[in-house]
């Protein structure tokens, strides 16, 4: 074994071949080391990047809600608008209710009703249905309907005018839903007989 041992280390070609060994461990050793850094901070690289992506993610996900609320919200409103739009419409048009019945002699609905307590006419209608009676001497009860109807559409004085077209507007109906409330009062003041005042109910 010395003898083995003595002759390897008088050779030169043995020492340098031993020399060149270690240094090939080591530098294995050294890249072995480097590559498990390397393979370290790669993990380390990649978990930092998922942690972002995932907090980018989160953060998108919330502004889409929020914009998607916010996008809710402002269809819901519109929606709303455009309900009372058409409520508002519908009402000018006086689609919803009617001032006079359908049925001859005309007369007054509940609806009609409101809009002559709100119009608070019975001073126009005595005083009216005074300069008017001479003009129905001889006139039947449908002629007399006629010239109230055209009284109303045609001769109103400015302020009536402004009144009707206040109350078309307050009680979502039109001037002449209106005007025929004016008309079937001023109609059942003249169809009264002479010695016979108006409804004081009305006339009040």
């Amino acid at each position: 074994m010395e003898d083995w041992l003595t002759d390897w280390i008088s050779n030169p070609t043995s020492i340098l071949a031993g020399i060149a060994v270690i240094a090939l461990l080591w530098q294995g050793a050294r890249w072995t080391q480097r590559m498990e850094a390397g393979q370290q901070a790669l993990r380390e690289g990649l978990k930092d990047l998922g942690d972002r992506m995932d907090a980018q993610r989160t953060l998108l996900e919330e502004r889409i809600e929020k914009e998607s609320k916010t996008h809710r919200e402002e269809v819901r409103n519109q929606q709303a608008e455009t309900r009372r739009t058409l409520d508002t419409l519908l009402l000018r048009m006086g689609g919803t209710e009617r001032t006079a019945t359908g049925s001859s002699p005309l007369k007054l609905t509940e609806f009609g009703k409101r809009i002559e307590a709100g119009l608070i006419p019975g001073e126009w209608v005595v005083a009216t249905a005074g300069r008017l009676r001479p003009e129905t001497d001889g006139l039947e009860p449908f002629e007399i309907d006629a010239l109230c109807d055209e009284y109303v559409r045609n001769r109103l004085d400015k302020e009536w005018r402004r009144r009707v077209a206040r109350a078309a507007y307050e009680f979502g109906s039109d001037d002449r839903a209106v005007g025929d409330v004016l008309r079937i009062l001023l109609r059942d003041a003249l169809l009264a007989t002479p010695n016979t005042p108006p409804n004081p109910q009305r006339a009040a």
